[in-house]
């Protein structure tokens, strides 16, 4: 993947784009947006933008020409492709029109990986009412029937060169809420809630149409997130609480903890909370784990070459698992990496271009020095697009 097309720059969920850093000339402002963005997201050939909000989403050319809105969604996904885009579990052309698809799950998305001909997903359902029909003296009555949350792992294959159609390979169905990422492999990783990871190769099948299990290993802790990193996974967990007197959350930061934390499902933030991230093995056997002091608010990121970074009310570094260093912050911090371990950094009204050991090598204001409420979206281009309350901007 050469551009950052999901939430979170890759369906590994590492944070990590296969783009080159280079030096970038301003900040500039596209377009104004109808309210607090969540996510900023460009397809690879950089020529539309998508960008959600808590309801709804917009997609946009790069100059600020919208060709699909609507306010009709929420807790929306959007995934960007070469000529089309995919909004949760359903594709569409660039004006709306639907895509046939052989995967029909419209509920929260973890991670979707899609090549040219190949789809993979893990998508989480929340638990919900479902209308049913019940007998009653000589007719039926409609009642509601509870649904736990569950996991849905899936590969399909498209038929090409139209697209029009698809055939679903293989499927998963998991009870109870989790967590998942996929690989350039296509290997599949699930944390559940219940304390099992798994991971499954989405290249092939058994039988019966189900996943083959390359691991199936118990947690010691509830991961409310993870990522495919290069020495194997990195996990997050709850740790201890903050101290009684720690500084409230400002709105964007309660508004990220709930996001960060969506696989408990609470429409609330939870206390504050100190942070474990947890390193495993590609055989998913726990080789360190450490605390840090602040919430980490999104997947941790994959720099390469055994650095890993997790940010969120702070930032930490580790390498090859050993904790190098953790600093709180009083403002949340968004990132994204390039290729090399660079970071572009989003904290308060500012987009910073960080080296891998941390050094600033540039630094960006927003127009009017509003917050920048989105992770940065790195195009394959070089190009980093941010959103803020007011506009969408682009540092090229």
């Amino acid at each position: 993947m050469t551009s950052y097309v999901t939430a979170y720059a890759s369906p590994a969920r590492a944070s990590r784009v296969r783009t080159a850093v280079h030096p970038l000339t301003s900040l500039s402002r596209v377009t104004a947006l109808k309210q607090r963005p969540v996510s900023v997201v460009v397809n690879p050939a950089v020529d539309h933008v998508g960008v959600t909000y808590a309801t709804g989403f917009d997609v946009w050319t790069p100059k600020g020409s919208p060709t699909y809105r609507t306010d009709q969604s929420s807790d929306v996904v959007l995934t960007m492709l070469d000529h089309s885009f995919l909004e949760n579990g359903s594709a569409h052309e660039w004006n709306g029109q639907s895509i046939p698809m052989a995967l029909r799950e419209r509920d929260l998305q973890w991670a979707l990986e899609v090549g040219d001909e190949w789809t993979s997903a893990v998508l989480m359902s929340k638990p919900r009412l479902v209308p049913v029909r019940v007998p009653l003296d000589g007719g039926v009555a409609r009642s509601w029937k509870p649904v736990d949350a569950h996991m849905l792992l899936a590969s399909e294959r498209f038929f090409l060169p139209e697209r029009f159609s698809a055939d679903l390979v293989w499927s998963e169905y998991l009870e109870g809420a989790g967590c998942g990422a996929i690989a350039d492999d296509r290997r599949i990783a699930v944390a559940m809630r219940q304390g099992r990871f798994l991971v499954f190769d989405g290249n092939r099948a058994t039988p019966d149409q189900k996943g083959v299990k390359l691991v199936d290993a118990p947690l010691g802790f509830a991961a409310y997130d993870l990522a495919i990193v290069e020495s194997g996974y990195a996990l997050l967990s709850v740790g201890s609480p903050m101290p009684a007197d720690a500084p409230a959350l400002t709105p964007l930061g309660s508004a990220l903890a709930i996001a960060a934390r969506r696989v408990e499902l609470s429409p609330t933030p939870a206390p504050r909370w100190r942070t474990v991230v947890h390193h495993l093995d590609p055989r998913g056997h726990e080789i360190a784990q450490a605390e840090i002091p602040f919430e980490v608010l999104q997947p941790p990121i994959d720099a390469g070459a055994g650095r890993v970074f997790a940010l969120g009310n702070g930032v930490a570094a580790f390498d090859g698992g050993r904790l190098l260093y953790a600093q709180p912050s009083p403002l949340p911090m968004l990132g994204t990496a390039f290729e090399d371990g660079s970071l572009a950094l989003a904290i308060g009204p500012e987009l910073r271009i960080l080296t891998r050991d941390g050094a600033v090598q540039q630094t960006f204001t927003t127009a009017e020095r509003e917050a920048i409420t989105t992770p940065p979206a790195i195009g394959s281009d070089g190009s980093v697009w941010v959103g803020t309350e007011k506009a969408l901007y682009v540092a090229r």
